[in-house]
């Protein structure tokens, strides 16, 4: 299956950091390339239980909110 994903990427002080919009899963690394690739890595890893699985599915999902002050 193939599916696409909306990546964010910010420097900060000596790093890139990335962030997947849709699972949070994220990365950072010394230039904004190695950051992506290895935040590419990470959602194959993320994804790879899924590969095997006939079905994937939340059950009974909560929505909570937090106030910080």
């Amino acid at each position: 299956m193939k599916r696409k994903f909306n990546i964010i990427v910010w420097q900060e002080w000596d790093n890139f950091v990335t962030r997947v919009l849709e699972n949070n899963v994220s990365s950072f690394w010394a230039t904004k390339d190695e950051a992506l690739k290895s935040t590419y890595e990470a959602l194959e890893l993320y994804y790879e239980k899924e590969k095997s699985e006939d079905n994937y599915m939340i059950l009974k999902p909560s929505l909570l909110e937090y106030d910080f002050a």
